[in-house]
C-alpha cells in the first residue's frame, strides 16, 4: 500500500531527473518559477514528490527544473514509498493537476485506471442519465468520473483521449538550400558532391573568419595602455590581419559563376571564374543585369559581347539543359506597351486634338 512518508532535505544530485529537464529549464513560466523560488525562498508545502527509495522524481518536474535554474545543491521533497504500479499511479495523479506537456497522455492513462477500477467493482448502473436503452460502460463512467476530478465535461475527456491517441505527426524532411546562388539551375546539373564542397569551403571560411575577427578585438587592446610601443603593434600587425581577414572573405563561394553557369564547356576558360565555377562575394559589382537572371530566363556570355541562354550553351556541350524544359533561346520579359487614351464625342467618332489641346 502506498505510503507517505513526510517531508525531507535531500542532496539534488541523488535525485533520478527526467531526460527532459534541461528542456524544461527553458520554458518562460519555470524561469519566473525559478526567480519567484529566489525570492520568497522555497516552501516544503510545495516541494517535489520522489520515490523514497529508487529516488525517482515522481511529480514537481518544473519545480525541479527551477530549483536547478537556481544552482540548488539540497531541496525539499516529498517521500513517498509503494509498489511500482502504486508509483505509477501516484504519478499519474499527481501530474494531472500541475502543468504538464503531456496533460491528454496523463488523462488517457488516468481513465484506463479509473476503467479498471469500475470493473473490478462489478457495479455498473443500467442507464446513462435514468434513459432506458443506452447502457453506461466502464470506460463511459470512468471518463464522467475523471471529468469530475478535472472540473470539465466528459466531452473534453474524450478530445484527450483521441489526441492521446492519435499517431504522431510524420516529419516533414528538411529542404536542404543550395549553398550558393544558382540561378534557378537544377542540382542535378552539378557534378556529385561539387554543391557540397562548396558547402563545406564557406563553413571552413566562416570559421576562419570568426577568429580573424576575435584576432582583430584582441588587438585593439594595444591601443590603450600600452604606450607608443603598443600603439606602434597595433598598427603594423592590425593592417596585416585587416588584409588577411578580408582575402579569407573574398574567397568565400557565395555564386555559382554569372558568366558561365557552370556550363561544362565554358567553364575551364572563364574569366569569371577561372575555370573554378564559383565565385565570392563581389563579383556581381561589375556584371551585366543579364546575367543575374534566373530560371528560364538564365544566360551566360556568348563570347562575342552578347549572351544566349544557358540551356543554349548546354546543347553545345551535348549535355541536356539545366532544367530539361528550356530548348529555345529565353525570351526575355518586355514592358506591355502603354495603352493610348482615345476620347470621341457623343457619337462616337474619335476626337483629335492639337498640341494646344483644341480639336480640328
Amino acid at each position: 500500500m502506498l505510503r507517505w512518508m513526510g517531508y525531507k532535505q535531500v542532496a539534488v544530485k541523488t535525485i533520478v531527473l527526467p531526460s527532459d529537464v534541461k528542456k524544461r529549464q527553458k520554458l518562460p513560466h519555470v524561469v519566473e518559477l525559478a526567480r519567484s523560488i529566489a525570492e520568497l525562498g522555497d516552501e516544503p508545502i510545495h516541494a517535489p514528490t520522489i520515490a523514497a527509495k529508487s529516488k525517482k522524481l515522481i511529480a514537481g518536474r518544473d519545480r525541479m527544473a527551477a530549483l536547478l535554474l537556481n544552482g540548488v545543491k539540497s531541496c525539499w521533497v516529498r517521500m513517498a514509498d509503494g509498489t511500482a504500479k502504486e508509483l505509477a499511479d501516484l504519478e499519474i495523479d499527481e501530474n494531472l493537476h500541475r502543468r504538464q506537456d503531456d496533460r491528454d497522455a496523463l488523462i488517457a492513462r488516468r481513465v484506463n485506471k479509473v476503467t479498471a477500477e469500475v470493473e473490478a467493482a462489478g457495479e455498473l448502473p443500467d442507464t446513462v442519465s435514468g434513459k432506458p436503452g443506452r447502457k453506461k460502460t466502464a470506460h463511459g463512467q470512468a471518463r464522467e468520473r475523471v471529468a469530475r476530478e478535472l472540473g470539465t465535461t466528459p466531452e473534453a475527456i474524450r478530445a484527450a483521449e483521441a489526441r492521446a491517441a492519435a499517431p504522431d505527426p510524420v516529419p516533414m524532411p528538411q529542404q536542404v538550400l543550395p549553398p550558393v546562388e544558382t540561378w534557378g539551375i537544377a542540382e542535378t546539373f552539378f557534378p556529385q558532391g561539387e554543391l557540397d564542397a562548396a558547402r563545406r569551403v564557406q563553413e571552413v571560411i566562416d570559421a576562419a573568419d570568426a577568429k580573424l575577427k576575435a584576432a582583430q578585438g584582441i588587438l585593439s587592446g594595444l591601443k590603450d595602455g600600452c604606450g607608443q610601443v603598443g600603439q606602434r603593434a597595433y598598427a603594423l600587425l592590425y593592417e596585416h590581419v585587416h588584409q588577411v581577414a578580408d582575402a579569407v572573405r573574398r574567397a568565400r563561394p557565395e555564386y555559382v559563376c554569372p558568366y558561365c553557369k557552370y556550363v561544362p564547356s565554358m567553364r575551364p576558360t572563364c574569366p569569371g571564374c577561372a575555370g573554378v565555377g564559383f565565385t565570392g562575394p563581389d563579383s556581381l559589382e561589375a556584371v551585366a543585369d543579364e546575367l543575374t537572371h534566373v530560371d528560364e530566363y538564365a544566360v551566360v556570355v556568348d563570347g562575342r559581347g552578347g549572351f544566349i541562354p544557358i540551356a543554349q550553351a548546354r546543347a553545345r556541350n551535348g549535355g541536356p539543359p539545366a532544367r530539361g524544359i528550356v530548348e529555345q533561346p529565353a525570351i526575355r520579359p518586355q514592358p506591355k506597351p502603354v495603352k493610348k487614351l482615345q476620347i470621341q464625342d457623343g457619337d462616337g467618332n474619335p476626337l483629335n486634338f492639337e498640341d494646344d489641346g483644341i480639336p480640328f
